[in-house]
């Protein structure tokens, strides 16, 4: 979770209100949580195998506007 929350520049704290009102919104939980590790969950999966592709789309066009485009 801290990995998560550094690479998107929050705090740990700030990332987990950020999934928990997510959850909120879809109305169920999307991850499981164990004492050191959180993963998703099915339902989880299901979601980020429906709009993975159009998270990753959007993040390449701002890449793109904004001149950060890495190469590979």
């Amino acid at each position: 979770m801290k990995a998560a929350a550094d690479s998107l520049a929050l705090s740990s704290p700030a990332l987990t209100r950020r999934i928990q009102a997510l959850e909120r919104y879809v109305g169920h939980p999307l991850f499981e949580r164990r004492h050191q590790s959180v993963h998703l969950n099915p339902d989880g999966e299901r979601l980020m195998a429906e709009i993975g592709p159009s998270i990753d789309a959007l993040a390449l066009a701002m890449e793109r506007a904004t001149g950060n485009v890495e190469m590979m």
